[in-house]
């Protein structure tokens, strides 16, 4: 056991701003309490290892372990054609990066980075942002070598939540986990992983941030493990389905980016941060803790099917109820099931559903929502919506045949003739669809909304191509207290500025915030690599 003196009485020391650790030359952090995050990174040995610590009633808290003091058991490797490299010394199988260390952990406007340069002439970068409640790990290889390389990117977090070093892992359509698990990255449906201090109410949460649709990068793998066993291991480890996490936690999430060739970039992205318990307190003690599908992108065609999940968490005893299933489109049901379910004590349980898109008939692309509702003793005892679990996109799916014109083609050959003039008109149709589209393009939309503190800010791509690098910057009043839910969103004086990437044709992002007892500002502008576009609300 890790003494919990020492952890106390760094925690005290901690709280009197003496941050650093025990030696506050060998160490650099990133903090700013309004965005309840703080990184700290080693800068003597094992140079780029790093611990994680958030705020939580005005109190810094441990995410990671050894926290307010960085950590060589929370650390990142690189594989390159199978050599393996670490930031930290403990792995018995990789070789110690700071011998290649070619920049020093510095602070570079509100990011914390460090660089190398490995022997095959792989740059590697590591760097932290906090945003609101949020720390954004981005690692950026660069192949500067004249040959292709096989290129693999690891991170071990050494989980612990206050003074819980053996915390259990909440995986979404998994449950607890309370022992050692892997998953490849065809059973990652999940958008996230929890950690807390206590399974019962618990003060401290570290969530990690994996889905795609947030733009951040979707793992090969993660493996839940025991810190002690798996902290050795510079790159494969073999998890133990017997092996209990409780007496020390930790996560690995693996990265495999294939063939990196010479001059070629990738970037991983990963969020840790401090959010919502599984069963938030104002939930009550029977609540629905996610709703997701099995299919992390979200993407669908015509005909396929959904396979959709609801987790049920029950605390304080077994708890009977129904959950009911509701899934519309542009205001319209087009689906709804029930199934009774029965809820152990302290465990989340997962309700399946399948659904089967009937969107043959379809011209347009379709966005469905789907809402879960709890009930007990006829009685709403939770309930959900989502909007980004389930989108047909034609253009995706490719040109699927008709049943009318399925039915012709069956009927007999005599009406060949009809059939190919038909097909010659909807050829022609197409190409002419197509061209008005080229010839008439639309423009970027911006819709901002304000319902009480609830603020909602839309993009919409109707450009007709690809907004490459989209930056939006939003006014905010002067002096406002403001909470994004949003990532990718850093707050500089009276300005957000929401880093979206790259918007596809048609496609929209959402940007939502909190503001307390102010009105929202009326301007901003939206910034992408080919142009930008001033907008003013009305």
């Amino acid at each position: 056991m890790r003494n919990s003196i020492i952890l106390t009485a760094l925690a005290l020391l901690f709280s009197c701003n003496l941050v650093s650790g025990i030696d506050p030359s060998c160490s650099i952090g990133l903090s700013e309490p309004s965005l309840g995050m703080h990184a700290v990174v080693e800068t003597c040995s094992n140079i780029g290892s790093f611990s994680l610590g958030g705020l939580y009633g005005g109190v810094w808290e441990k995410l990671t372990y050894n926290y307010p003091s960085p950590w060589k058991g929370t650390f990142i490797s690189v594989n390159v054609d199978g050599k393996v490299y670490s930031t930290s010394e403990n792995p018995f199988d990789s070789v110690l990066m700071d011998d290649y260390v070619s920049s020093r952990p510095g602070l570079f406007d509100e990011v914390l980075e460090t660089e190398w340069i490995l022997p095959e002439n792989i740059q590697v970068t590591q760097s932290f942002m906090n945003i609101e409640n949020n720390t954004l790990v981005n690692l950026s290889i660069v192949n500067r070598d004249s040959a292709s390389h096989v290129i693999g990117v690891r991170v071990h977090l050494d989980t612990m939540l206050g003074l819980n070093d053996g915390a259990p892992i909440y995986i979404p359509g998994h449950g607890l986990r309370t022992k050692e698990v892997a998953y490849g990255q065809n059973e990652i449906s999940f958008e996230y992983w929890k950690a807390y201090n206590t399974p019962d109410k618990p003060t401290i949460v570290a969530t990690g941030l994996i889905d795609p649709k947030r733009s951040l990068t979707l793992p090969s793998q993660i493996i839940v493990s025991e810190w002690k066993k798996s902290n050795n291991a510079g790159w494969q480890y073999r998890p133990s389905a017997s092996q209990s996490i409780l007496g020390d936690s930790a996560v690995i999430i693996y990265y495999d980016l294939g063939i990196v060739g010479p001059g070629l970039k990738d970037t991983v992205l990963l969020s840790v941060g401090g959010l919502d318990p599984v069963l938030p307190v104002e939930k009550g003690s029977f609540g629905i803790t996610e709703v997701f599908t099995q299919k992390i992108s979200g993407d669908y065609c015509p005909g396929d099917t959904v396979d959709l999940i609801v987790d049920v968490l029950s605390e304080g005893g077994a708890r009977e109820g129904i959950v009911d299933i509701s899934i519309t489109r542009r205001g319209s049901e087009v689906h709804k099931v029930s199934r009774k379910i029965t809820a152990a004590d302290g465990k989340v349980t997962s309700v399946a559903f399948l659904w089967k898109i009937d969107d043959e008939g379809s011209l347009g692309d379709a966005v469905y929502t789907v809402t879960a509702a709890l009930t007990e003793d006829g009685k709403i005892k939770d309930s959900r919506s989502r909007s980004d679990l389930i989108r047909v996109d034609h253009g995706k799916c490719g040109v699927r045949e008709s049943s009318a014109i399925t039915s012709v083609i069956y009927s007999g050959l005599y009406i060949l003739p009809v059939i190919v003039i038909l097909a010659v008109l909807f050829i022609i149709i197409v190409l002419l669809y197509r061209s008005l589209n080229r010839r008439f393009e639309g423009e970027v939309r911006v819709e901002k909304s304000q319902d009480n503190e609830e603020v909602r800010l839309v993009v919409v791509n109707d450009t007709g191509k690809t907004m490459d690098e989209v930056v939006v910057e939003d006014l905010i009043p002067e002096n406002s207290e403001i909470a994004v839910s949003t990532l990718n969103v850093v707050r500089k004086k009276d300005r957000l500025f929401w880093h979206l990437g790259d918007l596809k044709p048609g496609a929209q992002a959402i940007l939502e915030y909190r503001i307390k007892d102010k009105a929202i500002a009326k301007n901003g502008v939206v910034r992408w690599l080919s142009g930008e576009k001033e907008y003013e609300i009305s």
